[in-house]
């Protein structure tokens, strides 16, 4: 056994080599044994399940489809995400019943969407392994879908660039049976392997999936900008749709629209969700509303827009610790080394939370509290300070700067993501509660102007009102409420809210304090 574990460890490092056995060899191989043994059980015990990502039509505003993607729900270690364990189920060759276990309930899930939602053409996009390619696809995809009763035209399958240059001819053949089948195909992180443009005219694929590393890149890197524009120009050359996968910023999200993208995928458009919440935008999609303007809201949380945390920490080792903790938890992390580039990030990002160190060299955390809290587009967001004094004073001023919570290093992981959701839950709810406050009090202290056009005219005149803000308040007067007004002029409510607070301020109102004070006073 020890000289087999030996041997196995010579072939995963390539070439003609020699492999000695030891003991950190030995318990190597005693942890793959207990990984391989602990997805086994997860086969027969059934502790996997889907979740699924929205992928967005840029020229609709729509949900077209989502992909299909795995959690493992372990009894030891929690929520596992495919990163964690995908390697061992392949060296296993575990991952051809995984792979069918996913398919077979993508399916599933799919024939289950359309007998809810008959009018609904959403796409369910599956991915497969190399193994589970050249392990009998066409068959299983014949096998699920009779199973589920689901049309070939629901189903997607998605390969990674890899997958389908290992033997081009093979992959030819194997997706042209799909195709025949009326199956589509993706070919998913584009621009990370080595296909050629004729490869790439051979393949019968409906559409590329540019890889997120390019689109982290845009507007970042001129290189990797101009690799994003050309991949979309070749593809549409070739009658190929594009996918733009990882896009995580507004910035990213409008340059790509620039270039003419057809789709996007990613978490500021969307986390991965539970076919309930899939469900749900369905719904909406078939009563007639625009997914992107419409779905934000800070009334009922964000569903279009994962979580995401800043974390603003000059210790590299805390930023780790918070970062591997919240990612676990389901969160999208980002991280910033200094004060400064904190607020930088946190103005670009408009994340849902930010942590923040107490004590940085430079601008420390109560600096950049107070700047987040100044910032409209930072100020409604959750600030969690991280530090190691105990001081009563040093709470107190966090507070009082407008932190929502504090907490002392160092911290426990589990303790951690509970405060985070417990702030951010609370922040949610003060700001829910102060929109709909806006809206009765603007309804109340401006009632005396209803329907008198040419007073409203003139206040825009004398306050110079933007046309934008001058149409919210129109409809204001006209009785609407926040959630209609960003419904008929595409915007979220949270920036409905910010018209209305420039009107509050057109009205004598001149500091979020003296707001906050009228509010509370109604």
């Amino acid at each position: 056994l020890d000289a087999e574990a030996a041997l196995r460890r010579a072939q995963d490092l390539g070439g003609d080599r020699h492999q000695f056995f030891d003991v950190a060899l030995q318990q190597a191989t005693l942890r793959a044994e207990a990984q391989v043994e602990a997805l086994r059980r997860a086969v027969r015990n059934d502790e996997f399940r889907l979740v699924y990502q929205p992928k967005v039509s840029l020229t609709t505003d729509r949900i077209v489809g989502v992909e299909a993607l795995l959690r493992w729900d372990d009894p030891d270690a929690g929520v596992v995400g495919p990163s964690e364990f995908i390697h061992i189920a392949e060296a296993s060759g575990l991952v051809v019943d995984i792979g069918s276990w996913v398919f077979r309930h993508a399916c599933r899930q799919a024939a289950a969407w359309r007998n809810e939602y008959p009018r609904s053409a959403l796409t369910v996009s599956v991915n497969v392994s190399a193994r589970q390619f050249k392990a009998g696809l066409p068959e299983l995809v014949r096998s699920a879908l009779a199973e589920a009763g689901v049309p070939a035209s629901s189903i997607c399958v998605e390969m990674t660039e890899t997958t389908v240059m290992d033997d081009i001819d093979l992959t030819v053949d194997i997706l042209q049976q799909l195709k025949r089948m009326g199956l589509s195909v993706s070919i998913d992180d584009f621009g990370t392997g080595y296909s050629s443009l004729e490869y790439l005219h051979r393949m019968p694929i409906d559409e590329v999936k540019i890889d997120r590393s390019f689109i982290a890149g845009l507007g970042v890197h001129g290189e990797q900008s101009a690799i994003v524009a050309s991949v979309i120009s070749l593809a549409h050359a070739m009658q190929r749709e594009v996918v733009a996968e990882g896009v995580e910023t507004a910035d990213q999200l409008a340059r790509l629209r620039s270039l003419g993208c057809d789709l996007a995928q990613g978490f500021h458009l969307a986390s991965p969700m539970t076919p309930h919440e899939i469900g749900r935008l369905i719904a909406a999609d078939a009563a007639g509303e625009r997914l992107l303007a419409s779905v934000p809201s800070d009334d009922t949380g964000s569903l279009l827009r994962n979580e995401v945390v800043l974390v603003v920490d000059d210790a590299a080792d805390v930023r780790q610790l918070a970062e591997m903790s919240l990612t676990a938890a389901g969160f999208v992390v980002e991280e910033a080394g200094s004060g400064a580039a904190g607020v930088t990030m946190a103005r670009r990002l408009q994340p849902s939370c930010v942590l923040l160190d107490l004590n940085m060299p430079g601008m420390n955390g109560l600096e950049v509290c107070k700047e987040l809290r100044s910032h409209p587009e930072t100020t409604a967001c959750t600030i969690v300070m991280l530090t190691t004094s105990v001081e009563a004073a040093d709470k107190a001023e966090a507070f009082l700067v407008g932190a929502d919570d504090y907490i002392i290093k160092p911290f426990a992981p589990r303790d951690l993501v509970s405060r985070v959701r417990a702030a951010m839950k609370r922040r949610r709810e003060m700001v829910s509660s102060v929109g709909r406050q806006i809206d009765a009090v603007l309804l109340d202290m401006l009632k005396v102007a209803r329907d008198q056009a040419p007073a409203i005219d003139l206040m825009a005149e004398s306050e110079k009102l933007s046309t934008r803000q001058l149409e919210v308040l129109r409809r204001l007067l006209a009785g609407e409420r926040v959630p209609g007004i960003a419904r008929a002029l595409y915007l979220s409510q949270s920036t409905v809210r910010n018209h209305l607070s420039v009107i509050f301020q057109r009205l004598g109102v001149h500091s979020q304090e003296e707001l906050i004070q009228l509010l509370r006073s109604k």
